[in-house]
């Protein structure tokens, strides 16, 4: 008996959403017109994902905008995801979807922004390192932008995957 299964390996079924960034450098001042002081436009955010599997996984990302020229390195694996040139809208988003037989850049409108990403991008390999290859299951991401705004957010979606039980 042959089995096929899209997705082969043991994962806990729990998903993992780690709100890398979230901007949130702006304040108010209370006045009649209210007016925001202080919002970082500029972001390089290193942020420590610790992933527990021991099967390497393909997270799906989230870019919420406003943001210009975006890039994601994992410097633990030296992957980058480089979006230069891009400009997502404030209230606007990209999903990249990193899955086995996926592999996507699409926007909230679901247009196709594959072509968006440099050729120096690692799309096919871009991924959280097991524990197995890290040691201690510590992945630093980098996530860097400009003219971010307080919505701006990036977002990492994942599972913890197994070799085996």
């Amino acid at each position: 008996v042959q089995l096929m299964a899209s997705d082969p390996n043991w994962y806990d079924p729990q998903t993992n959403l780690p709100s890398v960034l979230r901007n949130s450098g702006a304040w108010t001042v209370p006045l009649e017109v209210p007016l925001d002081i202080g919002a970082t436009t500029e972001i390089d955010s290193p942020e420590a994902i610790y992933y527990s599997g021991t099967f390497d996984e393909y997270p799906l990302l989230y870019l919420y905008g406003a943001m210009q020229d975006p890039v994601i390195e994992n410097e633990t694996t030296g992957d980058v995801l480089d979006l230069t040139g891009a400009t997502i809208a404030d209230g606007d988003w990209y999903e990249i979807d990193l899955r086995y037989g996926y592999k996507t850049a699409v926007d909230n409108d679901g247009v196709n922004k594959i072509a968006e990403l440099t050729a120096a991008s690692d799309l096919a390999t871009f991924r959280l390192a097991s524990i197995l290859e890290t040691g201690d299951g510590v992945n630093i991401v980098r996530f860097t932008a400009s003219g971010a705004g307080v919505n701006t957010r990036f977002v990492v979606q994942y599972r913890n995957r197994f070799v085996s039980l």
